[in-house]
């Protein structure tokens, strides 16, 4: 009687996952989560991997700023730092800076950041968990997750925008 029971009650969880996850996925059976527009950059702090100190997001005033949300074992986050590295170069002279937070521990993206690409920017961790503070604050989905903040702090563009664009030039371009 408790292995029907137990038969009965995964059956009837399997059946809401499904009827719930059919609402997620797109057309091309991708599974989403529906997005909600940022129009400020939240505050929030964090620990900056390579000097140890607190940074916090008000430090961004005054500039450009394209917020990269990703994790060393996300293949498209992985794909991006080429032109992630390409921005940072061509856009070192103007008023524009990267910060990549990483949903990862401190000495995979360290071994990554030795062993593939430098990533030579302000660079921080936040946590895992979707109850994170920085993972709530910035309302992040997936990874990877960008967005171009204004000197003001208005977010500019997000993944959306960037997809749509098909590059991450074509938008900063009619920033700077």
């Amino acid at each position: 009687m408790k292995t029907i029971k137990m038969i009965s009650l995964l059956f009837i969880a399997f059946f809401t996952l499904a009827i719930t996850a059919t609402d997620l996925i797109d057309e091309k059976g991708s599974c989403s989560v529906p997005d909600s527009k940022l129009e400020q950059l939240p505050d929030f702090k964090m620990e900056l991997l390579d000097s140890g100190k607190t940074f916090d997001s008000n430090e961004l005033n005054g500039n450009y700023v394209l917020v990269d949300v990703w994790a060393p074992s996300c293949g498209v986050c992985v794909d991006h730092v080429p032109k992630l590295q390409k921005l940072n170069k061509k856009y070192s002279d103007a008023n524009f800076e990267i910060i990549s937070i990483a949903l990862s521990s401190k000495e995979k993206v360290q071994k990554f950041r030795q062993e593939k690409y430098p990533m030579p920017w302000k660079h921080g961790l936040a946590e895992r968990s979707r109850d994170g503070k920085i993972v709530q604050a910035l309302e992040v989905k997936s990874t990877p997750t960008y967005y171009l903040v204004s000197p003001e702090g208005d977010v500019l563009a997000d993944n959306e925008d960037f997809k749509e664009e098909g590059s991450f030039t074509g938008i900063i371009d009619q920033y700077l």
